[in-house]
């Protein structure tokens, strides 16, 4: 239930706060006065697109709060809890709108997408007007309603997901059968790619230690007579470093006796030899282990021309990315070998999936014949107490069997749709005598807005909605009819939150609260202001509403009559 709606700074309205009863509001005022302006503000709310023009001249922002109180057992609080918001008795929705474009909607302070708030207000506000009329003449919205009418919103939203998710199989399998096609002819030149690098033989690591041995090999020469060199000068020579070192060393122990720091000099003199003659081991192994056989190195250049000329085939800089080509190419292949045998699981799936959908059609269309039948009932019951005396509402079905279909029922194939097999459309007459037809080639526009009223007077407790917004419901009609309109909204009203914008006094009077929308002047710009109107100005104004400006004492008493009847 919409407990208040507190607006500021949007078009004519700089600031108004409005609180609504559960039963029937009524809402009236004269042309121009800022009704539409009022449901704008709560569109708003009800996650309609936001435009800066609706934000009011010389402000930099407007907002729109709405308050609803929630039943124990509405939807809404396992949305809530869904979308991870505070959860509580009552939700308050807020959208601001800056001069800037930028809008921002809340739910209990907390921010949320527009999304998001359309899927919460669609479950509290149900909005009916003359856009909404024209919704009544779409078969997809007859189909929708008769599922409401029918309890088939859960099995209708199943069969969506099941036709969402064969869809998807289907759009799967088409892909992997071109692919297929596509890589199978393929596959030849993929395993020739990966043969040629399986049998490299490929090591993350050999490339940068070959290159380095060839670096040694080829320089064999100048590393042996380097090493030749060094050991010949160190040890071999006749005046070599190890000799003159040993020389040098006994000089010093001849007279190490007369000065003792000297045997600390000598002894390293010593350690020197030592280390030279580790040196000139070291090289004498260097020497023997150098590799000089042509034929290795014959064999390294092609081994580094192998990586190198693969690394250009295939575009990559490093040894692992070819190699990750080379596993990329066996899973590629793998997964050439093995496409059969998913399309064949996805065949299955997508079999399974059909048995599924089609039981589930079954069950949706016998349970819309049924639902048909009273809807039919129901809507004409209701249309009577609008005025229309002979009414006769058909909902008439048809199916799509194809030899193509996926849906097989008793050995019948059939084309779905995302909600079924069967369509449906509304075939109305209002006269005796006349074939019912679509509705809006049989009503006038009067008509179509009772058959809404009927329509949503009979769907009021099955779309367990606790607010139901009319906004001039009763367009094109008058006299005894409006009346009869005024009271079928008070009968909804009984069970649910109506809030009804009427220019009809005898609708106006079935109200238990009725508010009177105005402008006035203020700093010489117009501001609508609302008001709730006393026992005594609801008087005058239903007065006025069946007499005009000049209201007399006869518009007065007629107006005190209809309030009472």
């Amino acid at each position: 239930m919409l407990r208040y709606l507190h607006i500021k700074n949007y078009a004519l309205i700089d600031e108004l706060y409005i609180e609504f009863e559960p039963d029937l509001n009524i809402i009236s005022g004269e042309t121009g006065a800022g009704k539409s302006i009022l449901m704008g503000a709560l569109g708003l709310v009800l996650a309609s697109r936001a435009d800066t023009a609706v934000i009011r001249q010389g402000t930099e922002k407007c907002f729109v709060e709405a308050n609803f109180k929630l039943t124990e057992h509405s939807i809404v609080h396992s949305l809530m809890e869904e979308y991870e918001l505070d959860k509580s008795d009552e939700i308050t929705i807020r959208r601001e709108i800056t001069n800037t474009g930028k809008s921002r909607a809340f739910i209990n302070d907390t921010p949320v997408s527009l999304q998001v708030l359309k899927n919460i207000t669609h479950y509290l506000v149900d909005f009916n007007g003359q856009d909404q009329d024209q919704e009544l003449m779409h078969p997809a919205e007859q189909l929708r309603m008769l599922d409401i009418y029918g309890n088939s919103l859960a099995e209708r939203e199943k069969f969506k997901e099941l036709y969402d998710e064969i869809t998807r199989l289907e759009q799967e399998i088409e892909q992997k059968k071109q692919e297929s096609i596509q890589n199978k002819q393929n596959l030849d030149f993929y395993n020739f790619q990966y043969e040629e690098l399986e049998n490299a033989k490929l090591q993350p690591d050999e490339l940068p230690e070959l290159e380095a041995e060839i670096q040694t090999l080829e320089n064999a020469s100048k590393i042996a007579e380097a090493i030749h060199y060094v050991h010949q000068t160190l040890y071999e020579e006749d005046s070599n470093v190890y000799a003159l070192l040993k020389v040098c060393q006994q000089k010093l122990d001849k007279v190490s006796a007369y000065y003792k720091p000297l045997e600390k000099a000598s002894q390293e003199l010593n350690n020197i030899r030592y280390s030279i003659e580790d040196i000139v081991s070291q090289l004498t192994e260097l020497l023997d282990n150098l590799n000089t056989d042509p034929k290795r190195e014959e064999f390294i250049h092609k081994r580094i021309d192998t990586y190198y000329n693969l690394m250009r085939k295939h575009n990559v800089n490093t040894v692992p990315e070819l190699i990750d080509k080379k596993n990329a190419l066996q899973e590629k292949i793998n997964a050439i070998e093995t496409i059969d045998e998913d399309i064949s699981e996805l065949i299955n799936q997508r079999q399974n999936l059909c048995k599924q959908a089609s039981e589930l059609a079954l069950k949706l269309y016998q349970k819309r014949r049924k639902a048909a039948d009273a809807i039919s009932k129901a809507i004409e019951n209701n249309l009577k107490q609008v005025g229309i005396s002979s009414p006769k509402l058909v909902v008439q079905s048809y199916i799509n069997e194809q030899p193509d279909g996926w849906i097989t029922i008793e050995g019948k194939h059939y084309k779905p749709h995302q909600y079924g097999i069967d369509s449906v459309i509304f075939l109305l007459s209002t006269n005796i005598g006349i074939q019912p037809g679509p509705i809006h080639k049989i009503a006038s526009g009067g008509e179509i807005a009772r058959v809404m009223l009927a329509l949503k007077a009979s769907l009021a407790d099955k779309m367990q909605l606790p607010t139901l917004i009319f906004d001039e419901i009763d367009s094109g009609v008058s006299g005894e009819v409006a009346l009869k309109v005024g009271k079928l909204l008070e009968k909804i009203a009984q069970n649910h939150q109506i809030i009804s914008i009427t220019h009809l006094a005898q609708v106006a009077s079935r109200g238990k609260t009725h508010f009177f929308v105005f402008k006035e002047n203020q700093n010489k710009q117009p501001v609508t202001r609302v008001k709730k109107l006393t026992p005594d100005e609801r008087i005058s104004e239903i007065a006025k509403l069946i007499a005009g400006s000049q209201v007399t004492e006869s518009a007065k008493q007629n107006a005190i009559e209809l309030l009472n009847s």
